[in-house]
């Protein structure tokens, strides 16, 4: 046990210093973990996501399944929640649940054999947001591809993933083409990630993507089904 007279003795600034060193090397850690989190991207943070049936059934024990009743969603969500065009998408809808999200707004996921879909009432943090946020997230998925060709001797050409400005019936969005996963704790290619759309239109952000990642879905693809979305 360290007791007062210890640290009295060791010294007090060499207790203060050791504790500073061990604080930057946890966060220095803990942020190094972040960035590569952030920047394989595996998955966007939509929810669900990864049609796994096992957890998909556990879901649907703690929420009510709406797809029968997308007035009732709706009711419960607080907003108008919209569903593709059956033509367009191809697919019934497996399941649709209402949830409150990790910013404490209520949320929709729609889940379909393809494709999940998020719905969340929120407002546009700033008019210019998409703007910022293409041109954050490239650089720095930039500086990670850098490093793992320097690292990993990896040529990442054509799977750079970078996102760019789109519109949805209007209304400014950013799409990600598909691309691939480096992981520089493992030291490898760790896999694809699927094309991802969102956009926010009327107080509402909507997210779109595959429902499994290796799933071969194209932007255009994403773009065609989300202008089809009605209530």
């Amino acid at each position: 046990m360290i007791t007062i007279g210890k640290i009295k003795r060791f010294g007090l600034g060499k207790v203060i210093l050791i504790v500073i060193i061990c604080t930057m090397l946890i966060s220095g850690c803990v942020t190094s973990t972040k960035k590569e989190t952030a920047s394989s991207n595996k998955g966007n943070g939509l929810f669900p996501y990864g049609g796994n049936e096992r957890v998909e059934a556990q879901l649907l024990k703690t929420h009510k399944n709406y797809k029968d009743d997308i007035e009732g969603a709706s009711k419960a969500a607080g907003f108008d929640i919209k569903v593709p065009d059956s033509s367009i998408i191809g697919e019934e809808m497996k399941y649709l649940i209402v949830y409150e999200s990790s910013q404490g707004n209520q949320k929709a996921a729609l889940s379909y054999p393809s494709i999940s879909i998020s719905e969340e009432k929120a407002e546009l943090p700033t008019e210019n947001y998409y703007e910022w946020y293409v041109e954050h997230w490239n650089q720095e998925r930039r500086e990670y591809l850098k490093k793992v060709e320097n690292e990993l001797k990896i040529d990442t050409e054509g799977n750079e993933g970078y996102y760019y400005l789109v519109e949805v019936n209007g209304c400014k969005g950013v799409a990600r083409p598909s691309g691939r996963n480096y992981s520089l704790v493992e030291g490898k290619d760790i896999g694809p990630f699927p094309s991802s759309l969102e956009w926010w239109e009327d107080g509402v952000f909507y997210s779109m993507m595959p429902t499994h990642e290796d799933t071969k879905v194209t932007v255009p693809e994403l773009i065609k089904i989300a202008e089809s979305l009605k209530y």
